[in-house]
């Protein structure tokens, strides 16, 4: 669509129309149709359009063309970019009408020097077709097929290009190299423009402009600072595909004695042969090679790390698990003794109350038959050991407590001449241990064996008249 002679560009179209256009001054207004002082200066715009027939006027909606304002760096609007040879010579930004006129007339190409001429004994000089400028977020595609031919991934070419702007394919690997550890190496490159702060309440504002006075940048870096070349850029013939900057040159960084040739415009960076990019890609194998071995070295002894840590944790696990059970074992001991030593006081406390009793009805005979009550005093020193020692012999039943691993526990009443067997089959009838347990005493500690269990007897055990067996799995 054109208004007067002002053509409005799609998304993607800028750069052809600017190679289009030549040597002729083409003038680019980047607007948007919500911005007030870009409706104020269209008009204007189209005028100059039909006031300069030697200059292109182009037209950019940046809600319609994101990508090619992006490209472009525009951050406000309207912005007014100025190109030759598809170079852009200067920028403004702002609805300045009188600023735009004479813009305009200061880099109109002059009529008189707008011809190429005659060339001597022929026709027409040939017109040199004009360089496509890439921009800051752009890859080369020439290099970009270089290095996917030695076999890196293509976004991951574009990227190292666009980070060392399209220097070399040297220092796209260079980059790749130093960078390929890292995760977010494929990540996309996002473009971090400051979106426009105050330039929208401004009707006539003039924020940046440039000129043509400005120093090359080249699309290289320098070898040696590796740092962008600005300026002049120096390549020695000695040295294959070598960039210098002119600090670097002139400071004896580089041999003196290497010849160099000194550009003051950009030129094309060098194409690797098929031979070189065939070594190029060798390397690049044994690299990877190398760096895939030194990884695997790397997690191999992390695994070992990782092993011997874990042995350690069981071990350490193992020994407190051990303690803790001696220790429950040794409070399950104490616990027998201290019931045991309980169960035989109480018992001397039964016989003694016993032998009292027997001793105060004796004394209540004699009383009631008229003789002397002296013996009684002196009875209980003499019969108290005589109970003691004649009662075991008189046992006739045996009662055996059963502590299982529950913490519970379960009474039986046997016979002394029973063997431990009985007591095995007594707990297999009685509860659900199953049939594949053992029995031992606390103290002193014994486990018996499925023979002892057949010939021991309670009685040989010293179960009787009562004890305690434990029950283990």
């Amino acid at each position: 669509m054109s208004h007067g002679r002002v053509k409005e560009l799609g998304d993607g179209e800028l750069f052809s129309e600017l190679s289009a256009a030549g040597s002729k001054l083409v003038v680019v207004d980047f607007t948007a149709a919500w911005c007030p002082p870009c409706k104020a200066i269209s008009p204007r715009f189209v005028d100059l359009s039909n006031e300069y027939p030697n200059v292109v006027f182009l037209k950019v909606d940046v809600d319609k063309c994101r990508s090619t304002a992006q490209s472009c760096g525009v951050s406000a609007m309207p912005t007014f970019h100025f190109y030759i040879n598809s170079k852009k010579i200067a920028e403004f930004s702002g609805a300045d009408p009188n600023k735009l006129k004479s813009y305009i007339e200061q880099h109109q190409t002059k009529p008189s020097f707008a011809s190429s001429g005659q060339a001597l004994g022929h026709g027409p000089a040939p017109t040199q077709q004009p360089k496509l400028v890439l921009s800051s977020n752009e890859a080369n595609p020439a290099l970009v097929r270089e290095l996917i031919e030695m076999g890196f991934p293509e976004n991951r070419a574009k990227k190292a290009l666009i980070i060392v702007k399209n220097s070399s394919s040297q220092a796209a690997m260079d980059w790749i190299f130093e960078n390929m550890e890292k995760p977010d190496i494929d990540d996309p490159i996002t473009n971090n423009n400051n979106n426009n702060n105050n330039n929208n309440n401004n009707n006539n504002s003039s924020t940046t402009s440039s000129t043509s006075t400005a120093p090359v940048v080249h699309d290289a870096l320098c070898d040696i600072c590796h740092k962008q070349i600005i300026g002049i850029r120096y390549k020695c013939k000695v040295c294959p595909n070598y960039d210098l900057c002119q600090d670097c040159k002139e400071g004896g960084k580089h041999p003196a004695d290497h010849e160099c040739v000194a550009h003051d415009k950009n030129i094309e960076n060098y194409v690797m042969t098929p031979e070189e990019r065939a070594l190029q890609k060798k390397k690049l194998d044994e690299k990877v090679m190398e760096l895939r071995r030194i990884k695997a070295e790397d997690e191999a002894k992390r695994e070992i790390e990782r092993e011997i840590s874990r042995r350690s944790s069981g071990k350490e696990q193992q020994q407190s698990l051990q303690k803790w059970q001696d220790d429950q074992m040794k409070k399950e001991q104490e616990k027998i003794k201290k019931e045991k030593e309980d169960e035989l006081r109480a018992k001397k406390r039964i016989k003694e109350k016993i032998e009292q009793d027997r001793l105060e009805r004796l004394a209540k005979k004699n009383a009631s038959s008229g003789t002397t009550p002296a013996v009684v005093a002196a009875a209980p020193v003499a019969v108290t050991p005589v109970v003691a020692t004649t009662t075991p012999a008189n046992y006739s039943e045996v009662t055996i407590q059963i502590r299982l691993p529950t913490g519970s526990a379960i009474r039986g009443v046997f016979k002394p001449s029973d063997t431990l067997q009985v007591v095995y089959q007594y707990i297999v009838e009685k509860g659900d241990q199953g049939s594949h347990f053992k029995l031992s005493t606390s103290y002193p500690r014994k486990i018996y064996t499925s023979d002892e269990l057949k010939t021991t007897t309670l009685e040989a055990a010293g179960l009787v008249p009562n004890g305690t067996l434990i029950l283990t799995k």
